[in-house]
């Protein structure tokens, strides 16, 4: 994990595109609040000093279809 702190005016998804380029972006930014519950407190628009973990690797799941019936 890394550790970070917002500016002000900055938003999740920006953060993950531009600290983590290479994951999907979606997937970046569902990584952070699962590991950041605090961030849910926050409107969209971050103020200056929130401190959260940015993973450093995106695991990504295998895209296979979902069946719902056997």
């Amino acid at each position: 994990m890394v550790d970070f702190v917002s500016r002000d005016g900055d938003m999740v998804d920006a953060i993950c595109a531009q600290l983590l380029p290479a994951a999907d972006e979606a997937e970046a930014c569902a990584a952070v609040y699962r590991n950041n519950p605090h961030l849910s407190k926050f409107p969209v628009v971050l103020p200056a000093g929130v401190q959260m973990q940015l993973p450093e690797v995106i695991e990504t799941l295998p895209n296979e279809p979902l069946r719902i019936w056997s």
